[in-house]
């Protein structure tokens, strides 16, 4: 919900996919200030004042470890290679994850938080999950395993392993 008396509806709502960094660059727009060259950070002000409906085709993103000092290495030898531990896209219909590093008991301690709600996944590395949002919006369908979404996976994956090397990450799964 977006706020802004005087300028945005009290009670604006906006669907689309969008960026907690998303506001940053809304907020420069707000101020007649354009955002640096290259970040994913989009103005919200189109979708704000209804001359679009869309912002982003897809998100992208990493998960990292949310305790990196319990690693056995230490906090010192942080890493995007050591601690994300997954990455994903997101569109508006599909949810996929691609598991960068072995996530369960092993690392549970490292991997998961401390007010969890559950135990963590068992999942090995390089496994997929592929939800279908709409008929199952919370995903506890994985269809990654469907011979129909084959495909589907591998435009996905080289989506999510293409995002990361455009950051300039180096390949987290071979």
């Amino acid at each position: 919900c977006v706020t802004w008396p005087g300028r945005v509806p009290e009670g604006k709502r906006i669907d689309g996919l969008t960026y907690a960094l998303d506001l940053h660059a809304t907020i420069l727009d707000y101020a007649g200030v354009q955002p640096a060259e290259g970040i994913e950070s989009k103005s919200l002000r189109p979708l704000i004042e209804g001359k679009t409906d869309k912002t982003h085709d897809a998100l992208h993103g990493a998960v990292f470890a949310h305790a990196s000092c319990a690693h056995p290495e230490g906090e010192a030898t942080r890493s995007a290679a050591r601690d994300v531990y997954a990455i994903y896209v997101r569109t508006d219909r599909w949810k996929y994850v691609l598991y960068t590093q072995a996530v369960g008991a092993k690392n549970q301690k490292y991997i998961w938080t401390v007010a969890q709600m559950g135990e963590p996944p068992e999942r090995s590395k390089g496994q997929q999950n592929l939800y279908d949002l709409d008929a199952d919006p919370y995903e506890m369908n994985d269809l990654s395993a469907r011979p129909e979404h084959k495909a589907r996976l591998a435009a996905f994956r080289k989506q999510a392993l293409d995002w990361c090397q455009a950051l300039g990450a180096q390949t987290l799964v071979g």
